[in-house]
């Protein structure tokens, strides 16, 4: 399959929510409009990288984390996104990753030509410390809502604002947190989204 050619937003797609903001769109619905645009156009991006790559017959999701992942996008924005996978094993998981690497790194290039600026600090798909098994996901969330360290507060920042974007359906329990914030409602109405997935 020949590759995408991969091109800015034009003009007049750039300009349209700078008009609603100039109409005196609200904040919340200016954001979500540009959030929607946005996931659109990474959607389309997906789909069709999809297509230049022999992916692994496993489920996965492309994940979105940060103001993406809140639909609260504003009119200058990086990426923000992941990788989830399932696997059996720890090796069949590292296996899994060096094939889903080459695909989420041209995904977040191709996202960069039109226009969304690789993360500077380098939270997407791309880096294997976020193109991740789903049990290993699971672990890196418990770590962070088991520590007080800095870190971990600047990664529950940006990661617990997550959602699916695209990808097939991988179930993630909804009782995943119990054992290290029992009674946090709002952490784990995140995970139950993963059941939610067609």
């Amino acid at each position: 399959m020949i590759s995408p050619h991969w091109l800015p937003w034009p003009p007049t797609c750039a300009a349209l929510p700078l008009g609603y903001w100039q109409n005196g769109s609200a904040p919340n619905p200016f954001c979500q409009r540009i959030s929607a645009l946005n996931d659109l156009l990474t959607l389309q991006v997906i789909e069709l990288t999809a297509g230049c790559f022999d992916l692994p017959y496993v489920p996965w999701c492309w994940l979105v984390f940060g103001s993406e992942g809140r639909l609260e996008q504003t009119l200058s924005t990086d990426q923000d996104n992941g990788l989830v996978f399932a696997a059996a094993s720890e090796g069949e998981a590292a296996a899994l990753r060096k094939v889903f690497l080459p695909f989420a790194q041209a995904v977040n290039g191709a996202l960069d030509a039109c226009g969304f600026p690789l993360c500077k600090g380098n939270i997407m798909a791309s880096n294997p410390a976020w193109c991740l098994s789903l049990q290993e996901w699971q672990l890196a969330f418990g770590e962070w809502m088991s520590k007080s360290q800095p870190e971990a507060l600047l990664n529950s920042t940006i990661f617990f604002d997550f959602r699916p974007l695209y990808g097939q359906g991988i179930r993630w329990p909804a009782n995943c947190v119990n054992g290290c914030l029992p009674g946090r409602r709002s952490i784990r109405s995140s995970c139950v989204v993963w059941s939610r997935i067609p």
